[in-house]
């Protein structure tokens, strides 16, 4: 438009002026995947999400093609499909000469002169097109268990007063035993492993998983908050974390923990095997852990790490799993079990109650981070043996490194150390 030309102020023009015209959007594209089948190889292969939305203005429409190619899960007919020959000639169906030809796959067996002269021409054009299938491969085998495929694992430097023993042949499935027992006392521990070696994990082949009749974690959110989890290196449940009601489950007292467990003459402190993944999530909740990689959209049937509330689903678990036996004879703080007794003899047969009531929930053990009929060892930063609780020397070393606080945050961080151990400290 120059500007000594006339325009007509006409009803489009009038509409431009406005802006009474809808904006533009740019297209957002179709969700495509880099896929690999077997020696096949495309860079974008489109992405079905099972929902298509389609919106004109402020109408919107919704397809989801999961409920529209869903079967009925009940019907009053039923169906029937009766072979009526086992070898059927196309040419008894198929009249027309150039679908004739296109059937017959380059002219194999064909009658009739105008049906060859239409092979011909197909010949002539370019080779026809054959159906070409390849084979997937088949899915990886799920890797045998310990005891029947035992695993090479790397031995870790031990203290003085552990060494390591074993529970399978040419050894094989490593323990961590004391090193002050006898040679019946060793050999009475480990007729005790050996006969419980399904409550014991060497590797992820080995779990089991509870029961969803045992414990189930449930998401629970607040009412009308759709939000869902963010695609990030790790997973990032703050958004679902913030819309979930919070689980107010009593964690024991870490002091009366401690006293209950110090005095005693032998000790086992056991350790869970990626404990949250033993637990599975509600099958109506599955979907609210759903994350978005290169590769699609998953959701997690395992509780993950990170989920608000994952701490009181295992404490209550694990307490209703043992509640004959807390206070008694085991005292737990999430996955830190601590199996005691006045006599070598009474602390091997709780042990064994306990391995037992592990194998009937699949429940299991990781043995790297167990160790038996010891005479001392730390929970939860402190010291407990037959003498009481004392304080870990290595945190107390941590203390006396920590540079001067020049600055408030300074100030709190090192009360935060000291008061750790506060009940040591007269006139704290």
């Amino acid at each position: 438009m120059e500007d000594y030309e006339t325009v007509a102020l006409i009803e489009e023009c009038s509409a431009i002026i406005e802006k009474k015209l809808p904006q533009k959007l740019r297209d957002l594209g179709s969700f495509t995947i880099p896929c690999t089948i077997g020696n096949f190889h495309c860079e974008r292969a489109l992405c079905d999400l099972g929902e298509l939305r389609l919106r004109v203005q402020g109408d919107e429409v919704v397809f989801n093609v999961f409920k529209a190619l869903k079967y009925p899960s009940a019907s009053d007919s039923c169906f029937s499909v009766n072979v009526i020959e086992e070898r059927l000639s196309t040419r008894q169906l198929v009249e027309d000469p150039l679908e004739m030809s296109l059937i017959a796959q380059g002219g194999e067996d064909c009658d009739g002169i105008e049906v060859l002269k239409y092979v011909k021409w197909l010949n002539s054009v370019g080779p026809i097109y054959k159906k070409k299938y390849e084979e997937l491969g088949q899915r990886p085998k799920r890797p045998l268990p310990s005891i029947k495929k035992p695993p090479i694992l790397e031995l870790k430097y031990l203290l003085d007063h552990l060494k390591y023993a074993y529970l399978g042949k040419n050894d094989t499935l490593s323990a961590i035993i004391s090193a002050s027992l006898s040679i019946v006392e060793e050999e009475n521990l480990l007729r005790v492993l050996r006969a419980h070696k399904l409550a014991i994990c060497w590797t992820l082949a080995d779990i089991k998983g509870i029961s969803p009749s045992t414990v189930m974690h449930p998401i629970l959110v607040e009412e009308d908050n759709k939000a869902m989890t963010e695609w990030r290196i790790f997973i990032d449940y703050r958004k679902i974390n913030k819309a979930k009601r919070e689980d107010h489950f009593q964690l024991p007292f870490v002091d009366q923990m401690l006293d209950r467990q110090s005095g005693h003459q032998f000790y086992c402190f056991l350790d869970g095997y990626s404990d949250y993944h033993q637990i599975p999530i509600a099958p109506e909740d599955q979907e609210k852990t759903n994350f978005t990689c290169p590769y699609g959209t998953f959701a997690f049937c395992r509780m993950p790490f990170g989920l608000c509330n994952a701490l009181a689903t295992f404490q209550r678990c694990m307490l209703s799993l043992f509640s004959d036996m807390v206070e008694k004879s085991i005292e737990m703080f999430m996955d830190d079990f601590s199996v005691f007794g006045s006599s070598f003899d009474l602390c091997l047969q709780n042990l064994e109650k306990v391995l037992t009531r592990c194998e009937e929930s699949n429940l299991v053990l990781n043995l790297e981070k167990c160790h038996f009929k010891v005479s001392e060892g730390i929970v939860l930063g402190h010291k407990i043996s037959s003498k009481g609780i004392e304080v870990d020397r290595v945190k107390v070393s941590t203390i006396e490194n920590l540079p001067p606080s020049i600055l408030v945050k300074g100030v709190k961080s090192f009360l935060g150390h000291t008061g750790f151990y506060r009940r040591f400290i007269k006139d704290f």
